[in-house]
């Protein structure tokens, strides 16, 4: 706390202690978290603010299960950053308390080393690292409490302490609770060879630690099972299906993660395991291993448990075991803090029996240091979170542990007295360290964004009640809408559901794997997408108002509202979320890489009329301009190569319309980065970076027989092409199909998060299928006139439901799988 006073954190300052994800996609979350509980408490089965609509069970069991997160409930959402601020500052006291009592019923060791060293745990490298992943540190608290329940297993033959507290963490973090399910078997057996006397007793122990493990896993399964069927239709399916058996770096690396503040940005995204332990229980646990009075047998079996875990820290298979198979995007080796952990378990256990260490013994741990200064000194120039001050500092700690654990062994009392301060001391210094080698969001840029994004929303809610959509063309975070309760169109998650970021690529929208943004709409996509309101920032300051896209073809929608930050447009083409189409919607599938195809034939499949039209058609007449560049042109792209790598580079495409439609591009290449800059006649086209497909840009509107320039400035050395063409609308044909399915929508009469129910009247047999922009997925069901009806895929994507002549009332709701 001193700490986050002392930087200024919020209330305290300017500061909040949000970066990376934190920041970027778990407050947005906590926002959910806040309605959803208040407001509307549907959205805990689904939300139409994930994307254009996703289940949220996973996202729940995942993120937001902390019982610690109701006090987000007592905050504002410009205040949420205070409440992580409290929620984090809790946590870390219940980590250092929970091992606390961890140690005191385990050891006997005095409270002036269960102090210090319960402190350590909670500050250790893992958790300082990935304080921002909040959800990650209940399992801080509750892992001591297992070990605790699985040795009270052992002592007491009782379970009920490790029932309880693996089924909480399952309940809580699914993910970190399998983590732990490994180490409790791998504890198991440590404390087997610590308490064996006979087989019989030992058999008698295995089976009630079987059947806690069992009873924790039913008390979980409400939430479990689900989840795995949502894991399923996301993060499960890219689970590694070949495995390589090989070291994934030099396990001499990992040892210079025991330096003060190993730890930066680049540590984040990649690097090694966070295993950072104060120096002098470091070597009291290595010593562990050499302490004749504790029976060989405890000793070999700690020795092959602190191997496995090295090697899993190093070791692909194994590595990948801890984490379900599936490599880490960012934060690895996200299992360290069990090793941790482990590690201040070999060290009390060490302490119980100080007087047994000889002074001779202390050239091991020296060994050790050593050996980590020296890998640190020869990886300096490799590893970015190292230089001579860190190497330095920690050589200081190091030498005084050692002095120190040489005063003790020799009964220097004044010594003893020096060593607690000393562990509490190192572990500040790392936390300091670390900490200041990152940066963090500041709490008024935050605020200022939701605040005013509140007040523009306030103006749609307070009016319009119906079911729509809400576009922008800017954001803070790809998940405003979760933050801020809309239902919205993009998303950052990394239980994305894999088909979502299929269809935005085919809608030529910019997505990867876990991340999707409808920055280049247009008007045909925002119609049947039911986006019927679209928000533009008017501020100048895009570090907090961040563009994402640019959109021109969007003259035609009604002014809204407007002020000094935001403006409002309504679209008047809009369609409800349910429409009669012709059922060519359930026998046509997407391009992947073809998005004004895929518009065309979307525009044909609404449609009973069986000649086939383009709503969106070429326009080759242009020119190109290329300056200080050359061009290789191949049958697959197009290389344009800076012909003076210092001076600007660009290509200008001339065009001269012919209508007054709106005209797009669609391009794809190498266009991530800032690679490329757009504009039209010299006014800037914002482009959101996330590019890994073919997208389509809007660029002009209302030029007939006027020239456009169309420009792309080049901030890269060589770029690729892939597609570079142009479009227009057809604005007629798009007024004529528009008007028609207005005519036929499903008039919604009550509408929550989960479910929709409303009235349609079908009128002919060729347009009898009830169209939905929601993605398909198995937990919906369909009611027509009471009665369950099946479900159809319209795209392979969306929700359709095919109906008989007449009036009918119609109900679908979302029910995650085995909950119904």
């Amino acid at each position: 706390m001193i700490y986050f006073i002392a930087i200024g954190v919020h209330p305290f300052g300017n500061n909040t202690i949000m970066t990376v994800d934190l920041g970027q996609q778990y407050i947005d979350f906590f926002g959910l978290f806040h309605d959803t509980l208040l407001h509307h408490p549907s959205s805990f089965f689904y939300s139409f603010s994930k994307d254009i609509g996703g289940d949220m069970l996973g996202v729940w069991s995942y993120y937001l299960l902390s019982p610690l997160n109701l006090i987000f409930l007592f905050f504002s959402k410009e205040n949420l950053d205070v409440a992580v601020l409290i929620i984090t500052l809790l946590k870390y006291g219940l980590m250092s308390s929970s091992f606390y009592y961890f140690g005191s019923k385990t050891t006997k060791v005095s409270k002036k080393i269960l102090i210090p060293v319960s402190i350590s745990y909670s500050l250790s490298g893992f958790f300082i690292a990935n304080q921002f992943n909040l959800m990650w540190l209940d399992a801080g608290y509750l892992l001591p409490l297992i070990a605790l329940g699985i040795f009270k297993i052992f002592q007491k033959g009782k379970i009920n302490l490790y029932v309880f507290t693996l089924a909480a963490i399952l309940i809580i973090n699914y993910y970190m609770g399998y983590m732990i399910c490994i180490f409790a078997v791998l504890y198991f057996i440590y404390l087997s060879t610590i308490n064996y006397h006979t087989f019989k007793e030992l058999l008698n122990k295995t089976v009630k630690f079987f059947i806690g493990s069992l009873i924790s896993g039913l008390l979980a399964a409400m939430i479990l099972l689900p989840t795995f069927f949502q894991l399923t239709q996301s993060k499960g399916s890219y689970t590694i299906k070949q495995i390589h058996w090989k070291f994934e770096y030099s396990p001499l690396k990992m040892i210079t993660k025991f330096n003060i503040g190993a730890y930066n940005f680049d540590a984040i995204s990649s690097g090694y395991p966070n295993i950072f332990i104060p120096s002098l229980i470091l070597a009291v646990a290595i010593l562990y291993f050499f302490i004749k009075k504790i029976p060989l047998r405890c000793r070999f079996s700690a020795l092959l448990i602190t191997l496995f875990m090295i090697f899993s820290m190093c070791f692909e298979p194994l590595d990948l075991l801890w984490h379900g198979f599936q490599f880490p995007v960012w934060y690895p080796y996200r299992f360290s803090y069990i090793f941790i952990f482990w590690l201040l378990i070999l060290g009390l256990n060490s302490f119980e029996y100080i007087k047994e260490i000889k002074i001779n013994q202390l050239i091991i741990p020296s060994i050790l240091f050593i050996t980590i200064t020296y890998a640190s000194l020869f990886y300096r120039t490799k590893i970015s979170y190292l230089n001579y001050i860190i190497i330095s500092l920690t050589a200081i700690f190091f030498i005084i542990s050692i002095t120190l654990l040489g005063g003790i062994i020799n009964q220097y009392p004044i010594l003893k007295k020096i060593t607690p301060f000393l562990i509490i001391f190192e572990v500040i210094v790392n936390a300091y360290v670390s900490l200041s080698r990152i940066g963090f969001i500041s709490h008024s840029e935050y605020a200022r964004y939701v605040k005013s994004s509140e007040h523009t929303l306030n103006k749609i809610k307070n009016k319009d009640h119906d079911f729509y959509r809400i576009g922008k063309s800017f954001e803070r975070t790809n998940n405003d809408a979760m933050l801020l309760d809309f239902n919205g169109t993009d998303q950052f998650n990394s239980m994305l559901e894999p088909k979502t970021s299929n269809l935005y690529a085919q809608l030529g929208q910019p997505q990867s794997e876990g991340d999707v943004i409808y920055g280049n709409g247009n008007v045909f996509t925002d119609s049947f997408l039911g986006i019927k309101y679209f928000l533009n920032s008017n501020s100048h300051n895009k570090n907090v108002f961040k563009p994402i896209g640019t959109r021109s073809d969007i003259q035609n929608y009604g002014n809204f509202f407007n002020d000094h930050e935001i403006s409002i447009k309504e679209n008047p083409y809009v369609l409800t979320n349910g429409f009669l189409v012709s059922d060519k919607v359930l026998k046509t599938d997407l391009a992947l890489i073809n998005p004004i195809m895929n518009y065309n034939s979307i525009y044909n499949s609404f449609s009973s009329n069986k000649n086939y039209q383009d709503l969106f058609l070429p326009f080759y007449s242009y020119t190109e301009k290329l300056i200080n560049l050359k061009e290789k042109r191949t049958n697959s792209f197009d290389t344009y190569t800076k012909i003076n790598r210092l001076k600007p580079a660009k290509i200008i495409i001339s065009l001269t319309p012919k209508t007054n439609d709106p005209y797009y591009v669609s391009l794809n290449g190498d266009l991530s980065d800032n690679k490329v800059k757009y504009s039209v006649n010299g006014k800037v086209i914002e482009q959101d970076q996330t590019i890994q497909n073919t997208i389509v840009q809007s660029i002009f509107q209302n030029q007939k027989n006027k020239v456009v320039n169309y420009e792309l400035d080049i901030n890269a050395n060589k770029i690729n092409l892939y597609d570079l063409s142009f479009y227009f609308m057809d604005t007629t044909k798009f007024l004529i199909q528009n008007n028609h399915l207005q005519n036929s929508q499903l008039k919604i009469i009550n509408h929550t998060s989960n479910k929709i129910i409303g009235n349609i009247d079908v009128k002919q047999k060729k347009e009898n299928t009830l169209f939905y922009s929601i993605p398909y997925a198995k937990g919906w069901n369909a009611f027509v006139d009471g009665k369950k009806v099946r479900i159809n895929k319209a795209f392979k994507n969306f929700i359709a439901i095919k109906l008989s002549t007449g009036k009918h009332s119609i109900k679908i709701e979302y029910i995650p799988l085995f909950l119904a």
